[in-house]
């Protein structure tokens, strides 16, 4: 969609606020419409996309692709140092899409930082609790996306 195919109201609430509401679809058959927004990505314009998760965030389908590609590379082989190892790349990514971001870069520093403690890592980054981390954890070993290596572990 075109900011010029727009009204002249939501162009203005789209210029004020970043976002705006076009249209409700249907995501798969029997649910409830979804609301779709027009907003925009920094580095690759407008798209079209529904909030996702508690903080209703809207991720650019090209950045994701992106990171799928090539940007999440660097994390990957980053982790083989750690003491846990993710076994399904897109499975993990299709696990953060629509989470916090901030709460992503924390465990994956985690997941880089093999002598840290999941208390350590939320510590400097100002988290009074593990908690989150540690649920985050359970739920990607839980799913099979994440195993811990054994002390002999292999590569």
């Amino acid at each position: 969609m075109k900011l010029n195919e727009l009204s002249f109201g939501k162009r203005i609430i789209f210029r004020l606020f970043g976002r705006v509401r076009i249209e409700d679809r249907v995501l798969r058959e029997g649910a409830p419409p979804t609301p779709h927004y027009l907003t925009r990505c920094k580095k690759h314009g407008p798209y079209v996309s529904y909030a996702r998760g508690y903080g209703e965030w809207l991720n650019c389908p090209t950045c994701f692709r992106i990171s799928q590609e090539k940007g999440m590379e660097q994390v990957y082989q980053k982790n083989l140092r750690s003491s846990y190892q993710i076994l399904d790349i897109k499975r993990y990514e299709h696990y953060w899409w629509g989470k916090v971001p901030a709460t992503r870069i924390i465990f994956e520093e985690w997941l880089k930082e093999p002598n840290s403690t999941m208390r350590s890592v939320s510590m400097r980054h100002g988290l009074n609790s593990c908690a989150k981390l540690s649920r985050i954890s359970s739920d990607l070993q839980r799913q099979g996306i994440l195993i811990r290596r054994t002390s002999g572990g292999s590569k």
